[in-house]
């Protein structure tokens, strides 16, 4: 069997002929964009409150692991596409054959773009990833890391087709760390995501993220 047929196999068993899922009920409905804008609002208002009480509870080293930290971020993708979001990751410990800190992290997006012609303009999507950080400096850290997401829609603007839900991620980046107790991160990502090819057309999307984050 080939992977196309795989792929088409499960989408039928998940969401059948009429492109409901397995309780009946519209994937995209239930996963509407308009259904989170809330929750990222509230979380993005909840920033400086949580930064307030994250200082008591990051008394420990920067060495410690593991670490936990949260994480909000916004920027720009192709076509357009504005994206903000808020993430949770967990530092996990070394591995000494790459001699880099693992971490994973999942989060949730909302994006969206003015300019969309007959396609939506906004979806969310969650995902998830696992990866490797490399102390470059005192104060400076490279990262890389891969994973997958889950789109709401598989179309945001009109130019764009990802023509899957599920989709595979990379990003490389940097972070600085702005206190000398290591609380408190600023981030810069590039990311690529794209179906890898399961499904044609796969246009894939290329974003640029700035990020705070704070550790707990």
């Amino acid at each position: 069997m080939s992977l196309r047929e795989f792929n088409g196999i499960n989408a039928a068993s998940l969401h059948g002929a009429s492109g409901k899922d397995i309780a009946g009920r519209d994937f995209a409905s239930a996963f509407h964009p308009r259904a989170w804008r809330g929750l990222v609002s509230r979380a993005l208002a909840s920033l400086p409150l949580a930064a307030t009480l994250a200082v008591p509870l990051t008394a420990h080293a920067q060495s410690n692991v593991p670490q936990n930290d949260f994480t909000v971020s916004g920027g720009i993708g192709d076509a357009g596409i504005d994206i903000v979001g808020a993430r949770v990751g967990r530092t996990l410990g070394t591995w000494n054959f790459a001699s880099c800190t693992t971490f994973g992290e999942a989060d949730i997006e909302y994006w969206w773009a003015e300019n969309h012609g007959t396609a939506p303009g906004e979806l969310t999507t969650i995902g998830a990833l696992g990866g490797c950080r490399w102390s470059l400096a005192s104060r400076i850290s490279a990262e890389f890391g891969f994973g997958a997401r889950l789109m709401s829609h598989v179309q945001i603007v009109e130019q764009k087709d990802y023509s899957t839900a599920f989709q595979f991620q990379t990003m490389g980046g940097l972070k600085l760390r702005l206190d000398d107790p290591g609380n408190y991160y600023l981030g810069f990502r590039l990311r690529h995501i794209s179906n890898g090819a399961i499904k044609h057309p796969n246009s894939g999307i290329n974003a640029a993220l700035l990020s705070v984050t704070a550790l707990f």
